[in-house]
């Protein structure tokens, strides 16, 4: 059987050995399949082609390895969709790292309007930046299903479908998760 065909990668059982074994083909099929979908993601999402290739470049590593070390197992997701997921992690966090660059107009007065608004603020400010150390600490499961539940209002059904899981067992993730989660905050309060 030629192991460098697109009929051979396009069965997940295959792609996944192949890789594991170190084929540099199965990746080159990978990226050929899902990079084009990726790009458009992020052009459509206002992001650029150097930003697509960099996202992705990043994510085929991380999935290399993680398929290579056996953190990542073949039936929890197919390999195109898990790698999709890491590449929009990784666009995501590009995405938030050049938030936090952003330096707006200074106001004149540096006085908070008032002592109450100023400890909300820090109080709100101090919350979203334990969320945040708690989500890089979740399994990148956890994180897409958090993510997409939770930010960018996915309906079960669409997160299933894309982890290639049941709405129920996407439902049950993000409980799970989102006990997960919990638990992170207090340790980390």
């Amino acid at each position: 059987m030629n192991t460098d065909s697109a009929a051979y990668y396009s069965v997940d059982e295959n792609l996944y050995h192949e890789i594991k074994q170190g084929n540099s083909g199965a990746l080159k099929f990978l990226y050929k399949t899902v990079f084009p979908s990726f790009r458009n993601f992020v052009i459509k999402s206002n992001g650029s082609e150097e930003d697509a290739q960099d996202c992705f470049q990043d994510a085929i590593k991380d999935f290399y390895y993680n398929v290579c070390t056996g953190k990542h197992e073949l039936g929890r997701a197919r390999p195109s969709v898990t790698l999709f997921n890491y590449a929009k992690l990784n666009f995501y966090s590009l995405i938030k790292s050049a938030r936090k660059r952003y330096t707006g107009p200074i106001s004149d007065s540096l006085e908070p309007t008032s002592n109450d608004d100023f400890l909300e603020k820090s109080m709100a400010a101090e919350l979203l930046s334990n969320v945040e150390k708690a989500l890089e600490k979740l399994s990148d499961s956890c994180k897409i299903t958090i993510i997409w539940f939770y930010l960018e209002s996915k309906s079960l059904r669409e997160i299933g479908d894309h982890l290639g899981i049941s709405e129920d067992s996407a439902k049950n993730q993000r409980f799970r998760c989102i006990k997960s989660l919990k638990q992170l905050l207090k340790s980390i309060v």
